[in-house]
């Protein structure tokens, strides 16, 4: 019974302003109508406890007061005209305002009572939403635990690899092959310290990394050094075919570049199938809202592409796609979001096209100021 009477009181509420003032003025007519019909007021006033419980319950305290005295005075000019010449008694004098007061006290605990609920309801609106910001937090967590565990794999393998080599077959090489690798190792070595740092930004919940120097960067010289430091599981020497001139220098930070295009193959390994090739371009542009001449570099693969309408979010923070998430690509979201603070600390932009068209694949462009021919 009490559940029936919570549901219809909440359903109360939820009517439209103008219809529930209807339903408050009907029901006073109707009740002082059938009370003076039916029932003198020195025997039964229950009857008009219906429209003050509703005016208390819509409009709290000032619907009570108003209400009741509406009832009182049109009860009062009715009897005193209806007994006009007769003296009103004292018991009717005494009935009529203990039925007064007991109507009082019932619209003033029915307005407390909708105070208590609101109290209530809002309680447990804060509460559901703590939970689901702490259920948020706690995926977002999780996710960020494996984002550690999946981007620190990288460098950590490529430094435990040249190390290993350089201990178990340190005789075998000469003294050049052993300086690639410690120089390779000592690049993995900076490429950790960059994605620590990056981690650590990322808890602080910046929005941004901050601006670092650049300098002059050949573009096909740091594509070439990112493929020959890439996992050799991906065979990307085999797979990549670039188009980029060697004359195109940007004004970059190679760590925050390497890492930007190591971020970028990544997952067109991921996503393209099987040997298909990954195109990587580069070519200068004309920029309508900067002075400076841009050039804009694109890694092309021709996979499954992504949802359009996904496209708009893919850059957030543990975004990841909804296939992805119950298919067998492993990721965490963040790569994309680092790879978007890393481009506009550098002054530059990125985007994707795709047209989610399997095998039409996708198109990650980003743009870095060009150095001046």
């Amino acid at each position: 019974m009490m559940l029936y009477l919570r549901r219809f009181s909440r359903f109360l509420l939820t009517l439209p302003a103008a219809l529930r003032l209807w339903i408050v003025i009907l029901s006073t007519v109707v009740c002082q109508t059938l009370f003076i019909l039916l029932a003198p007021i020195e025997q039964n006033p229950s009857i008009l406890a219906i429209p003050v419980v509703l005016a208390a319950w819509f409009y709290r305290r000032p619907g009570t007061l108003f209400c009741l005295g509406t009832l009182a005075i049109a009860s009062w000019a009715y009897y005193a005209i209806h007994y006009r010449n007769y003296p009103l008694s004292r018991e009717f004098v005494m009935a009529f305002v203990i039925g007064t007061l007991a109507l009082l006290i019932t619209g003033l605990v029915v307005s407390t009572l909708r105070d208590t609920f609101e109290r209530v309801e809002e309680s447990k609106r804060k509460i559901a939403v703590t939970l689901e910001e702490q259920q948020r937090l706690h995926q977002a967590r999780n996710l960020f635990i494996q984002h550690v565990n999946h981007e620190l794999k990288t460098p950590l393998t490529s430094l435990s690899g040249y190390l290993e080599l350089l201990l178990e077959r340190n005789t075998q090489f000469d003294a050049e092959t052993r300086a690639t690798f410690l120089q390779s190792a000592l690049s993995s070595c900076e490429e950790l310290e960059l994605l620590v740092s990056n981690i650590l930004e990322s808890l602080q919940t910046r929005d941004e990394v901050s601006a670092p120097p650049t300098c002059e960067v050949p573009l096909l010289g740091a594509v070439r050094e990112v493929i020959r430091q890439a996992d050799p599981r991906w065979h990307l020497e085999k797979r990549t075919r670039l188009e980029i001139s060697e004359d195109l220098h940007a004004l970059a930070y190679p760590q925050y570049l390497r890492q930007l295009l190591r971020n970028l193959l990544s997952n067109a390994v991921k996503y393209a199938p099987g040997e298909d090739p990954i195109l990587i371009n580069a070519r200068r542009i004309d920029c309508p809202t900067s002075d400076t001449p841009q050039i804009c570099v694109s890694v092309k693969d021709w996979g499954p592409g992504i949802p359009t309408d996904e496209i708009h979010q893919l850059f957030g923070q543990f975004v990841r796609l909804r296939r992805d998430i119950l298919g067998h690509v492993r990721g965490s979201g963040l790569g994309l979001a680092i790879s978007k603070q890393l481009v506009e600390a550098m002054g530059g932009r990125i985007w994707v096209e795709s047209s989610g068209v399997p095998g039409e694949g996708s198109c990650f462009s980003f743009t870095l100021p060009a150095v001046h021919s």
